[in-house]
């Protein structure tokens, strides 16, 4: 979770997901759709230490939840 506080307004909490990802493939474990649902970032982040934010609905989200039938 990041929290960004400005002043005396509401702080915007922001729910994280980081993830390892490979530099040569760019691949990382998807997002189940509940935390897709759920507005969670996915903080990428590769062997090297870089560190990116996935844009935003272009997010990799599970076809199916583990439950689901």
């Amino acid at each position: 979770m990041a929290v960004r506080q400005d002043g005396n307004h509401k702080p915007d909490i922001t729910l994280v997901d980081v993830k390892s990802y490979n530099d040569r493939h760019r691949a990382y474990s998807p997002l189940t759709k509940t935390q897709s649902w759920s507005g969670v970032r996915v903080l990428a982040v590769s062997d090297d230490g870089h560190c990116e934010f996935i844009e935003k609905g272009k997010e990799r989200v599970r076809e199916k939840n583990k439950d689901d039938v």
